[in-house]
């Protein structure tokens, strides 16, 4: 596997528990180790830095990866609960004008069976608990990855991750329905089933468009004109995810909580306890910027992060945000600070290649295959459905033979993968791609954007929350794709 972001890291979870550990309810298995599946994850970084990379949203499409981990898995009954413990829940999504006033507010549980019966008032009440972590929740991107690593090590299998190796990139060679990868550094690798979730600027994905002519890239993303500006801040802010948009700019924003920590100290003398709650928020801020800057997509210096964030505060206040959203950017505690172009592309049709037998195999999940613009919250949910279905369709149709996998049924595999995943990928990020389009709509018009507050609040009043986000969140891959082999199967019979 070759990329350990989340989609690489969950499939090698995934492929141990199908091979590996295939008893249900976490039976130990008493396979030997000699027929067992050996699956390595290679990693341009060295090490994950809890805060690198941002804040992740958790959803209950991708959970139930994880819950499907923590419950098959012998040796991953926690997994879910790390992952999540490391986070914060989402109680609300809130819309708002970027002077501060509220446009709606919704509870996040409407975007599963219907909300609960806590309060959205000032108080904002905790709901009741989520024992089966289906509730929307954020944490680091690097700290729920190096969570992940820790479980791969944990898994008690032929599982590897080898880190710091594609750097200065990878160049791919076959021969005897072997992929082989050679690394800038020296060192190189065979594999009889190559996957690639190496992420936007995939090389795996220029092998599986064009295997002759695997060193040019297939295609070079486009950049969509947009910039963001992301970070964290230790400055309160209220459980909930808040998105204000100017009317008056193209500019809109993402805040929501990663940290909720409680800082314990001497209680007085008749031993009572005191606590301080200490917070964390992330910021996400989107501003037009019509030449992608070849530094674009890096993370800032100290220095360059200060300077940055209050040049671009500076120009907020100008167009009257509200001190609320300027305060983190202001603040002397920002840590993770990310320039990031955004870039698309549409997703590839065909996501695999070695069908045939004169094509060594490989196969391609998350960005590598279908790249997200971030308004909708679905790009790692989408690596995770990926990665739980590719663990299903090889299971089934590639079976385990002396320790190697039996391809030769791998093209109906791929043939069952596509048919679950690219249409399903599509449409959810194609509903993203429209979302960003009406942020930036918004300061057209002031037409266009009266129209869009009301619509809104209309949807909210009426489902609950935006439908637009609940075939994400509702989407169970698993019922999806067994029902879908059933009738595979029928047809291919």
């Amino acid at each position: 596997i070759v990329g350990g972001g989340i989609g690489g890291l969950v499939l090698a979870l995934c492929l141990d528990q199908a091979y590996n550990h295939p008893e249900k309810d976490g039976a130990k298995s008493d396979r030997k180790t000699s027929n067992k599946l050996p699956i390595v994850v290679y990693e341009s970084t060295s090490a994950y830095r809890p805060d690198a990379g941002g804040a992740i949203g958790l959803y209950a499409n991708g959970l139930r990866v994880l819950r499907n981990l923590s419950a098959r898995h012998p040796d991953l009954e926690t997994l879910l609960d790390d992952v999540r413990d490391g986070g914060v829940d989402y109680l609300f999504r809130r819309w708002m004008r970027h002077d501060g006033t509220e446009v709606a507010v919704a509870r996040e549980d409407e975007l599963l069976e219907g909300g609960g019966d806590e309060s959205l008032g000032s108080g904002y009440e905790t709901p009741v608990p989520d024992a089966e972590g289906k509730r929307a929740a954020t944490r680091h991107r690097g700290g729920a990855a190096g969570m992940m690593t820790s479980a791969l090590g944990m898994a008690g299998g032929p599982a590897g991750f080898e880190s710091g190796l594609n750097s200065l990139g990878i160049h791919l060679s076959t021969g005897a329905n072997l992929t082989r990868l050679h690394f800038k550094d020296g060192t190189t690798a065979s594999s009889s089933l190559l996957v690639g979730a190496d992420g936007i600027n995939s090389k795996v994905r220029n092998y599986v468009t064009n295997p002759l002519r695997s060193d040019e890239p297939d295609f070079v993303p486009e950049y969509t004109g947009v910039t963001c500006l992301m970070g964290c801040a230790s400055v309160p802010r209220i459980r909930g995810i808040c998105f204000p948009s100017s009317a008056t700019t193209k500019c809109h924003a993402c805040y929501y909580p990663t940290r909720l920590a409680v800082k314990k100290t001497d209680g007085d003398e008749e031993g009572e306890e005191a606590k301080e709650e200490v917070h964390e928020q992330v910021f996400q801020i989107y501003f037009p910027s019509p030449v992608e800057r070849p530094d674009t997509w890096r993370t800032l210096t100290p220095d360059e992060a200060k300077d940055e964030c209050r040049t671009l505060a500076s120009k907020l206040r100008e167009d009257g945000w509200d001190e609320q959203f300027l305060r983190p950017l202001e603040s002397d505690t920002l840590t993770g600070v990310l320039r990031v172009g955004l870039r698309r592309r549409d997703p590839l049709d065909c996501w695999h290649v070695g069908s045939v037998s004169d094509t060594a195999p490989a196969v391609l999940l998350g960005d590598a295959a279908h790249p997200p613009v971030p308004y909708i919250g679905q790009g790692a949910q989408m690596a995770m459905e990926d990665a739980g279905t590719l663990s299903l369709v090889l299971a089934k149709y590639c079976p385990l033979d002396s320790g190697a996998l039996d391809l030769s049924s791998f093209g109906t595999a791929m043939e069952a993968y596509e048919s679950l995943r690219v249409d399903r990928c599509r449409t959810i990020l194609g509903a993203s791609v429209e979302l960003g389009r009406t942020q930036q709509r918004r300061a057209d018009s002031p037409l266009y954007n009266a129209w869009r507050e009301l619509t809104i609040k209309a949807q909210v009043w009426a489902h609950g929350t935006l439908p637009v986000m609940r075939p994400g969140a509702a989407f169970d891959y698993e019922k999806e794709a067994l029902g879908f082999l059933r009738g595979f199967d029928e047809k291919e019979g």
